[in-house]
């Protein structure tokens, strides 16, 4: 019998190897990628994305100021505010948000001020100036009062969680109907205020908060007068986000 052929033999001997390369061609193919779980999803809570707006309503009340100085030498004082807030997220990281804030205030308290007379009025020195102390608590003869802060920052901490702790400053004006907190001041004052809190929210951002405020008001040096009004304010409001969640 003659022997095959080079080209036969080599194709006799490739057969199985192309026969399992075959099979194993059409097996299914699994590979580390593939095995591999997906991506975990970002934290529900989009309060860790940037943008989106929040917004406050709240109201505060200081039972009294105190003597601390420049940072506010009128003691006794009580001032009352209302204000609605916007926020904007400008930064954020898994532990901690930082917003924009800028606040609308459109009523503000303050005790009646006091009123310094002129010299050579009746039972007043005719070389001195004398004065009518104003009320300590909030009532008749209560200054009235409008502003806004518009420079305002406040960091949140754990955003992902529903008990939220936040810190923040603010920086405004106010104006109210007379010379606060003495006649001898101005009706216009620049306030500052540090803050501190926590806050409850569900997942759309709505909730309530909990805030105390260091509170500062005075003129500036603009008046005849610059005393300075320290308030120890403790607040209660409302919470929630609009547009992008």
């Amino acid at each position: 019998m003659p022997r095959p052929s080079f080209a036969r033999a080599t194709v006799a001997r490739a057969a199985p190897i192309l026969v399992l390369a075959a099979v194993l061609a059409g097996a299914p193919v699994t590979s580390a990628v593939a095995q591999a779980p997906p991506t975990s999803a970002a934290p529900a809570d989009s309060a860790i994305r940037l943008g989106g707006w929040s917004m406050e309503a709240w109201a505060g009340y200081s039972t009294r100021s105190t003597d601390l100085g420049f940072l506010g030498n009128m003691p006794d004082q009580r001032l009352a505010l209302a204000a609605l807030r916007v926020g904007r997220r400008i930064a954020a990281h898994p532990n901690t948000v930082l917003e924009y804030t800028a606040e609308l205030i459109p009523l503000a308290l303050l005790s009646p001020p006091a009123r310094v007379l002129p010299p050579g009025t009746p039972g007043c020195p005719v070389d001195g100036q004398c004065g009518i102390l104003g009320g300590s608590s909030l009532g008749a003869g209560s200054a009235k009062g409008a502003g806004v802060s518009p420079l305002g920052l406040t960091v949140i901490f754990r955003p992902a969680h529903a008990l939220q702790f936040r810190a923040g400053a603010t920086g405004g004006v106010l104006w109210f109907d007379e010379a606060v907190p003495m006649s001898t001041a101005t009706h216009f004052n620049f306030t500052a205020a540090l803050e501190a809190g926590a806050q409850l929210v569900d997942r759309n951002g709505r909730g309530v908060t909990l805030v105390y405020r260091f509170h500062h008001l005075s003129n500036g040096g603009t008046g005849d007068d610059n005393p300075g009004i320290g308030s120890h304010v403790f607040s209660l409001g409302a919470r929630w986000r609009v547009g992008r969640r």
